[in-house]
């Protein structure tokens, strides 16, 4: 919650009243995420549901939002901790048959989350484009507008075609970064995760540092078969 939202010096603040540290930090559903909260709520305060798997991503910030979302629905089952490395079908089933205790999981919550690492499609995309307000913020850049936590954006950067049409074997021809150099110039978000381009060449990056950008290569699909 906000500091206006706790009472201060009946509602009065100034200088001379900080530091204010609230008793308590409560949680503050994110309007935009709010009616997928509640269903996330719905589905946990069901009487049948007599255990929770937290299978959000392998890391403090997976551990911490499930942690928040569970604190926020005042859920009180029993937790297990399903730690994904692959999301192939044969990964899934080894992880469920070795779910990990909470107990086990608790100091990672412990850390937090203090670089949030959001993974797109393409990076260039608004990922709020219904909310009529013109902003073409990324998943990162609303993530650190939102937090104020940084931010590691990802998403075809550097080609001109989408992670998951690679699976259905379509080539992607390299793409200008100009649009990224704006947005991480701007501190739209902080770092910046490349994937399938590195994959196809580990020159990348330094054919990109040097402008050597006529000898950048297509993205083949064999280029992750390749991989050992």
């Amino acid at each position: 919650k906000a500091p206006e939202e706790y009472d201060v010096k009946r509602g009065k603040w100034s200088f001379a009243h900080l530091p204010v540290i609230p008793p308590h930090f409560d949680l503050q559903p994110i309007e935009k995420a709010e009616a997928r909260l509640k269903v996330l709520t719905r589905l946990i305060k069901r009487k049948d549901v007599t255990r929770l798997i937290n299978a959000c991503d392998a890391g403090r910030e997976g551990e911490l939002i499930f942690r928040y979302i569970a604190q926020h629905a005042k859920a009180r089952q029993p937790v297990a901790r399903l730690w994904l490395q692959s999301m192939t079908p044969a990964s899934i089933r080894d992880a469920f048959a070795v779910l990990r205790s909470d107990e086990d999981m608790q100091p990672l919550a412990d850390a937090g989350a203090d670089v949030f690492h959001c993974s797109q499609r393409r990076f260039w995309e608004p990922e709020f484009p219904e909310d009529g307000g013109g902003s073409d913020l990324n998943f990162a850049g609303w993530a650190k507008k939102l937090t104020g936590v940084p931010t590691i954006t990802v998403g075809s950067v550097g080609l001109s075609g989408e992670f998951v049409a690679s699976y259905a074997g379509e080539a992607s021809q390299p793409a200008s970064i100009d649009d990224l150099l704006r947005r991480l110039e701007a501190e739209e978000f902080d770092l910046v995760a490349v994937g399938r381009a590195l994959l196809q060449d580990p020159n990348w990056a330094v054919k990109i540092h040097q402008g050597r950008n006529d000898e950048l290569m297509n993205f083949e699909r064999t280029a992750m078969a390749s991989l050992s």
